[in-house]
This record gives structure tokens, C-alpha cells and sequence, in this order.
């Protein structure tokens, strides 16, 4: 059996969460939350967490809102306070996500420190390729590539079907994080996808055991 590192890679995961109005390709992206993790310690390495101006998006730029997404929204407000103002609240600072992308992308090349750069979202169809087309849209290049595109869905369905554990719901949020906040979601999925790999680690070759 290889050692991961034969193969180029590194134990470095960066997981991501965004909140958004729309859950198209298209959506407005109201905040973007990264948690930098070595999968086999559980050590965070670095965080990331910007909220981005919405109402641009979708006026100058055509990103898009859908009706149901903002009636939910409308729901947190009640149920999720703390949330709901983070992606409304005009009184927290927010920037042109033209301006958010590139820090992002800044974040995860010096995250890895030259290594290829793997990026988690819970479905890569949502958090990755929504992330992924905003860039596009402003000609930004993706700090990660296609083949660097991981899904957290299935890691989590891995550990349910090889190790018979379900990390995702066996952990709940700290009390000091709230749900559906980016950051705080992406802290929540790095721990439980670092507890999948706890599972597997007595058949993976290297040091970090």
C-alpha cells in the first residue's frame, strides 16, 4: 500500500460552506466559510470567513434569488436569529463578492503552502460549483482543479457503509455556533469528516496516525 504522499497529496483539507439566496448554480453568495483541517490530527490549520454585499449580485451581476430560498430565510429569522443576520444585517461590514473570491482563493494557495489544494463542500454540486461559477463569471481562476473537487456527502456515506458510523449527526454544534452560519457549518462538517477519518486511520500507511 502507497503512502498518501506517493500519490501527491497532503493531509490538508479545506472545507467549505456558503450561505445563499438561491440554490441554482447562479445563487447570490451572501458568505463564504472555510475551515483549513489535517484530516488525520483534526488540527485546524486556518479559517476563512467573509459575508458578501447581496443586493449588486443580482441587480449589476444577474446572480440570482429564488423565492423559496428567501422564505426560508424568513423563517431563520425566528428560528435562527443570529444567522438570518448574518447574511441581512446591513449593519455588518460586507464586501463586492468580485473583491471576496480572490482573498478566498489567497486563502486556500497559502493555506497549503504550495501543495495542490483540496476543496470540500458538503455536495459539490452546491457549496464548490456555486463558488466555482461566481469565479468564472469574473474570470477569477480556481485555486483548486477538477480532480481536487471532494464531496463531503461522500465521505460521510463511506464512514456509514465501511466503518458504521455516522459522524454527522452524532455531533452537534458547540454552543458558542449557530447553524446555517458559513463558518460555523464548515467548523461543524471539518470536525465530523476529521471523526471519518479517525475510523479509517488503522489502514492508512504514514505517520500521522
Amino acid at each position: 500500500m502507497k503512502h498518501y504522499s506517493e500519490f501527491g497529496l497532503t493531509p490538508l483539507m479545506a472545507v467549505v460552506d456558503i450561505e445563499t439566496l438561491d440554490t441554482a448554480i447562479t445563487a447570490v453568495i451572501a458568505s463564504v466559510g472555510c475551515v483549513v483541517v489535517n484530516v488525520f490530527t483534526g488540527q485546524v490549520i486556518s479559517e476563512f470567513y467573509e459575508r458578501c454585499e447581496i443586493v449588486h449580485q443580482s441587480t449589476t451581476h444577474g446572480r440570482t434569488k429564488s423565492q423559496s430560498t428567501v422564505d426560508w430565510w424568513s423563517k431563520q429569522a425566528v428560528d435562527c436569529m443570529l444567522a438570518y443576520l448574518e447574511v441581512f444585517d446591513k449593519g455588518l461590514e460586507r464586501d463586492s463578492i468580485y473583491n471576496v473570491l480572490p482573498r478566498f482563493n489567497d486563502f486556500l494557495v497559502k493555506s497549503f503552502d504550495g501543495e495542490r489544494v483540496q476543496l470540500m463542500g458538503n455536495g459539490p454540486e452546491f457549496d464548490n460549483a456555486k463558488i466555482e461559477h461566481a469565479m468564472q463569471q469574473f474570470d477569477i481562476e480556481p485555486a483548486w482543479d477538477h480532480g481536487t473537487n471532494q464531496s463531503l456527502r461522500t465521505a460521510v456515506w463511506m464512514g456509514r457503509m465501511l466503518a458504521g458510523i455516522d459522524p454527522k449527526y452524532a455531533f452537534e454544534l458547540t454552543e458558542d455556533k449557530v447553524k446555517h452560519h458559513a463558518l460555523h457549518d464548515a467548523c461543524h462538517e471539518a470536525q465530523y469528516l476529521c471523526a471519518i477519518f479517525q475510523a479509517f486511520i488503522p489502514v492508512i500507511p504514514g505517520e500521522e496516525k
